[in-house]
């Protein structure tokens, strides 16, 4: 997996991206490939101090756009997970949400845990519970037995 150090986002651009795109007839991996996008931006915003009209307006445009695009993955059977609010859920509900989570991308987010974990606690909690999953559907794919 490829390392983001430096992420830009131009809101602008991304409102007028988002004023010409037809959220349900999008295909599904460029609809979560928005959805990321959007989400990113949505979390920044929330996080930082807004002092204009423009920039308060900025942020509502961007947040109703998040949560179309998050109905129509959840209309479609997607399960939307904020790893952020995963790492305070119950054990079980951790197991349940790693559950639905294609396998590719737990490898994926097990390997970017593996950097981060050494000096983040949750990063190294979350990285075991990936690691539990992983291990159960190898075992599961090799009828319960480690070669």
């Amino acid at each position: 997996m490829e390392k983001i150090s430096y992420l830009s986002i131009d809101l602008e651009q991304l409102i007028k991206d988002l004023e010409n795109v037809r959220i349900p007839e999008m295909e599904t991996q460029a609809l979560c490939e928005l959805g990321l996008k959007v989400r990113i931006a949505t979390i920044v915003l929330q996080q930082q101090p807004l002092t204009t009209a423009q920039q308060h307006q900025t942020k509502e445009i961007i947040c109703s756009y998040d949560q179309a695009l998050t109905d129509e993955m959840q209309r479609r059977g997607l399960q939307i997970v904020d790893s952020a609010e995963l790492v305070d859920a119950d054990p079980e509900d951790i197991a349940e949400a790693l559950v639905d989570m294609d396998f590719s991308v737990l490898i994926e987010w097990a390997e970017a845990l593996k950097e981060t974990a050494p000096e983040n606690k949750q990063d190294a909690d979350m990285l075991a519970h990936v690691n539990n999953e992983i291990m159960r559907r190898t075992l599961e794919i090799n009828g319960g037995m480690l070669n």
